[in-house]
């Protein structure tokens, strides 16, 4: 047996989750560098389906229970805003679970079509806004 092979074996194994949350940030890391809309959209878009795999991951392995509500889950994902800025339409951009509050409330991002301004709020699953 190699060396190589031994560290394997020691180290520890990331549970799938911890993988898939990492590969999310690094997702919304990305598309807070890009420059290009739609290469930015592309990739909160991954981070979103990132943080899906590793919120089913850590379900799967008994991580946390959560009882989903029997009403339709929206986090007010049609909305849009007005920019504060140039006082055009505004998109959702990016949507991720909460940092601070976990799965039922929701961290989005909107940002300007025009002037690229981008401006956060805080939804709960039934889109109200909060905070």
């Amino acid at each position: 047996m190699t060396l190589h092979q031994q560290i394997r074996k020691s180290a520890p194994v990331p549970d799938r989750s911890d993988v898939f949350r990492s590969k999310a940030l690094f997702c919304e890391e990305r598309a807070r560098e890009s420059s290009n809309l739609t290469s930015k959209q592309d990739w909160a878009e991954l981070a979103m389906d990132w943080h899906t795999m590793a919120h089913l991951a850590a379900r799967l392995t008994g991580e946390f229970q959560m009882k989903l509500p029997d009403l339709p889950i929206s986090f007010g994902k049609d909305d849009t805003r007005i920019c504060p800025e140039c006082k055009n339409r505004m998109h959702l951009s990016r949507r991720m679970p909460h940092p601070k509050f976990g799965y039922d409330f929701e961290l989005q991002t909107f940002t300007c079509r025009v002037c690229q301004h981008e401006v956060e709020r805080s939804a709960d699953c039934l889109g109200e806004v909060a905070g």
